[in-house]
């Protein structure tokens, strides 16, 4: 295929006009409207997705009707963001993006998905951003991405097939982990219902503040240590991040949390919407938009993280605002909340219940990242053409 194809030729494209994102009341939930918080990985994540109301939906789909097989792009913070509407719930499009409906036959719409995800297309929307505050790609300049490689139809739905069977196996794990950690709170519930004793947060082990290395050293960044922060302290279980230290970063700056610490978000715009915490899995550097908790010998350490993950609701009643609007959460009132901890004799037998329902999600956990890692190698390699399908399931 020519370079000169662009994806307007293919597509419709249609801007969301809204400026703003009222949410529904509850019980008067209609729809979601996804916005680029969704859009943050591959596929819409609902728990980001604000709920509307019918007439809300109603107005703001009457240039489009989002149905199965449209394309939800990100168009600004950050930019490049997809997802793709399965049609299993009704969707209209949030601030900052537009919809992408295939238009042509010979353009397959989970096809178009996975390239929209490609390095060379999110480059070529990276260079054509703009903004000295919040970078953003405007519209006229989506509709001519160009298109620089379209096999065949039929080539075309093979390779989204082993791409899309990835990521149903990438979902399936998700899934496993939230039904881990939902048996893991039934569990703990239950047994501080029988018999408990009380315990502020504060008194369960030694707590650490975190820290950023220079960012201007070249030498602290980029090696084998993952530094964790608010951006991206978004699993449970914890044993990878984005940004990564050098020995020599980990010992300027920062602090260092070992395997099982509790990490949790204390600063960032995150907190007002959710409280995210996790287990490390190894030893990880973080930043000072988090405290980790070291849980004191003797106590329940598996027990002890459940009991928190229990509380995320009442944590999420003590956020204030910082500076910018930014959510926090302060020391003393973390530190005073009061947590249920099982007594004896059945503390031992929740705590061994609770630590084998964790390795079994921490398994998960890694078992997603090596599909991840598989599908955005193959991801490239596919769509290029320097792969072909029957190569790739070989």
């Amino acid at each position: 295929m020519s370079s000169g194809n662009r994806l307007s030729d293919f597509c419709q494209v249609v801007d969301c006009e809204h400026k703003t994102a009222p949410v529904a009341a509850p019980g008067d939930e209609f729809a979601f409207s996804v916005g680029t918080p969704a859009l943050r990985g591959r596929s819409i994540d609902f728990a980001q997705a604000k709920s509307v109301d019918r007439q809300t939906y109603e107005a703001w789909s009457r240039r489009a009707e989002l149905s199965r097989g449209d394309i939800v792009l990100a168009r600004e913070a950050p930019v490049g963001g997809v997802g793709y509407i399965d049609g299993q719930r009704k969707v209209c499009l949030g601030q900052r993006t537009v919809l992408i409906r295939v238009t042509d036959d010979n353009l397959d719409s989970r096809f178009l998905f996975f390239a929209l995800q490609s390095s060379d297309v999110q480059e070529w929307m990276k260079d054509r951003s703009t903004g000295s505050t919040v970078s953003h790609i405007n519209v006229a300049d989506v509709r001519e991405l160009p298109l620089t490689f379209l096999p065949p139809l039929a080539v075309q739905r093979r390779i989204a097939g082993v791409l899309g069977a990835l990521d149903d196996l990438i979902e399936v794990d998700r899934l496993m982990q939230e039904a881990v950690l939902e048996l893991a709170k039934a569990i703990y519930s239950r047994a501080v219902s029988d018999s408990h004793e009380v315990r502020t947060l504060g008194s369960v082990g030694r707590w650490l503040s975190g820290g950023t290395p220079s960012t201007t050293t070249p030498t602290f960044w980029g090696g084998p240590i993952p530094w964790i922060s608010a951006a991206s302290l978004h699993s449970f279980f914890v044993h990878r991040s984005d940004r990564t230290l050098t020995i020599e970063g980990s010992l300027n700056g920062t602090r260092m949390a070992p395997e099982g610490a509790i990490l949790f978000v204390v600063r960032g715009m995150s907190l007002k919407r959710e409280f995210r915490m996790g287990v490390a899995q190894r030893s990880v550097a973080f930043g000072q938009d988090c405290k980790a908790i070291v849980v004191d010998r003797g106590l329940p350490r598996a027990t002890v993280a459940i009991a928190l993950l229990t509380h995320s609701d009442e944590l999420l009643q003590l956020v204030d605002e910082a500076s910018h609007g930014t959510g926090r959460l302060q020391t003393d009132l973390i530190e005073a909340l009061e947590i249920k901890l099982p007594t004896a004799p059945g503390i031992h037998r929740v705590e061994q219940a609770l630590s084998a329902l964790l390795t079994l999600g921490a398994d998960t956990a890694l078992s997603i990242e090596v599909l991840t890692r598989t599908r955005d190698e193959l991801l490239p390699l596919l769509l290029s053409g320097r792969v072909s399908v029957l190569e790739a399931v070989a």
